[in-house]
């Protein structure tokens, strides 16, 4: 994008800011000094407004509740998030840097989002990426598993992240 458009500006954010922000600084004064780079480290209704300032919208802005999955030809799968951080305070996971407050999503706010690519886009397999998913199992992840059923739809789930042995539960394995 440098070498095409080398006067727009870029605006970097996410994870790898809010983890690795001196490295991102030093990799992009490096290699990108004489372009114009901007690193976000602001809260996205702070940098949104920043930018509406900045530049004039060509309308009026349209908000989506769900990731926009859909700009693929075919969704193989969709990711989904039922809370934020964790409520644990491991010394090794950067969980609480990225999301320094634990907060589990509404499940009926969820199981509408699972319902939507479900009967909208055939979608079947949904990836879980919290870093919780298994804490307070009862009172969270359990309502999704009994709505689908009470739905009689099938739906194939996965999850890759470790948990802390002493958030799960036989019956929730």
């Amino acid at each position: 994008m440098t070498k095409t458009f080398p006067e727009k500006p870029i605006y970097l954010g996410g994870i790898y800011v809010k983890l690795c922000e001196e490295h991102l600084r030093n990799f992009t004064e490096k290699h990108y000094k004489n372009y114009p780079i901007y690193i976000v480290t602001q809260d996205l209704d702070k940098f949104v407004s920043h930018l509406q300032k900045e530049y004039s919208p060509s309308g009026e802005p349209f908000f989506v509740d769900y990731p926009i999955f859909d700009m693929q030809t075919k969704i193989p799968y969709v990711i989904l998030m039922t809370s934020t951080s964790c409520p644990f305070k491991c010394l090794y996971c950067a969980s609480k840097i990225l999301y320094p407050k634990y907060k589990p999503k509404n499940p009926e706010k969820v199981f509408d989002e699972i319902l939507f690519w479900y009967t909208k886009y055939g979608v079947i397999d949904f990836a879980f990426y919290d870093d919780a998913l298994l804490f307070n199992f009862d009172n969270h992840l359990k309502n999704y598993f009994r709505k689908s059923n009470r739905k009689k739809f099938k739906i194939k789930i996965s999850y890759s992240k470790w948990n802390p042995c002493k958030i799960c539960y036989k019956r929730s394995c």
